[in-house]
């Protein structure tokens, strides 16, 4: 069961945000080129050739499809769109010394009937940026990326760091050939030079 708090799948890469996936080679600044080249594999590099094939044009919709097409063609699957983990149920080990999650409660916010579904599993993996469902179930976390030695990742930096992903703000631009007038919103921070 995938669930997505969203009407489309993607995350920061789908239509929403229209952030490409950057992954293992940082933008082009990682490994050699013809050589090492660093680059992200498994399900990034089936999608990135289905979407390269179907969608040359690099439209965002397209993008969105290719993805939801993606996920519609595998087995034993089944995706709750815009639909919010709200809760996690943890029950604890015989030993005491450990918690293991059993279950999540989602809720469809966006129908009129606030649709819950409660998802049973042995497995589950937090993708929501933000650590919602780690948060619910109070699950230890670290902050920024770790080091070599911590997973034993060999391609990972040598040391830990706090560095975490950059905001996810995108937005376009038209030069009219002269200044355009801004209002603000009415709830919208105000900013001097000061700040």
């Amino acid at each position: 069961v995938l669930i997505q708090g969203r009407g489309v799948l993607g995350g920061n890469m789908s239509s929403e945000s229209k952030l490409h996936p950057v992954g293992a080679d940082r933008e082009g600044h990682r490994g050699v080129e013809l050589e090492t080249e660093a680059r992200e594999g498994g399900i990034i590099e089936e999608y990135t050739l289905e979407n390269s094939f179907r969608n040359p044009q690099r439209s965002v919709s397209i993008h969105d499809l290719t993805l939801y097409d993606i996920f519609r063609q595998q087995e034993n699957c089944t995706l709750l769109l815009n639909t919010w983990v709200v809760a996690a149920t943890k029950v604890q080990s015989a030993e005491g010394d450990d918690w293991t999650v059993t279950e999540v409660i989602g809720e469809n916010q966006e129908t009129q009937t606030q649709t819950q579904y409660v998802v049973q599993g042995k497995i589950f993996i937090d993708a929501t940026g933000d650590r919602r469902l780690g948060a619910d179930a109070y699950i230890p976390y670290i902050i920024g990326r770790e080091g070599k030695a911590t997973f034993n990742e060999s391609l990972a930096d040598l040391r830990n760091d706090n560095e975490t992903m950059g905001s996810s703000l995108a937005f376009t631009s038209k030069n009219y050939g002269r200044p355009m007038k801004f209002t603000p919103p009415s709830w919208a921070t105000k900013y001097d030079d000061s700040d």
